[in-house]
Order: structure tokens, then sequence, then C-alpha cells
């Protein structure tokens, strides 16, 4: 059976255009949140190296990297306890 031209009428196409158009724009919606998830992995997997030594904080949608200063404060904190142990033995 042959579907002639005549046998669609000008309503149907418009709503066909309208479905046509409105899922390219969910396919654009998705592309666009593909390619923004694929950012932040990029990012995290560069800061990945740095979170050894580092602090990542993730605070909303932008990085930070903060210097990770817990040990080198532990050990300062450690000397100054020596330092006035010994201070008070010599007394």
């Amino acid at each position: 059976m042959a579907v002639s031209l005549s046998s669609f009428t000008l309503a149907a196409v418009r709503e066909m255009q309208r479905d046509l158009e409105s899922q390219a724009n969910a396919l654009s919606k998705i592309q666009k949140g593909t390619r923004a998830n694929e950012l932040v992995l990029k990012v995290i997997h560069s800061l990945c190296s740095l979170a050894c030594l580092n602090a990542v904080l993730m605070v909303g949608c932008l990085f930070f990297v903060r210097k990770r200063m817990d040990r080198a404060l532990k050990d300062l904190e450690e000397k100054q306890t020596r330092v006035l142990f010994m201070c008070a033995l010599c007394f």
C-alpha cells in the first residue's frame, strides 16, 4: 500500500517538525552535559597526582588546591615543645 503525500496533512507535518526540533534540543543538552562531565573528569585526573601532597577541594563547580601543611605544622609544634622542655630543664 503506497502512501501518498496528500494523505499527510499540514498539521501532521508541523507536529513532526516540532517533535524533531524537541529531540534535537534534547540531544544538544545531553551533548553539552557530556562535554562538561568529560572536562570535570580530565580536571580530576590531572589533579590525582597532586592529591597525595595537596588537598583538592571542590566548592560548587570550582576546584581549589590547598597545600597540606598538617605534617609541617605538627613537626614545628613538636620542635617547639622540645625547645620549651629543654629550656625548662635549664632553669
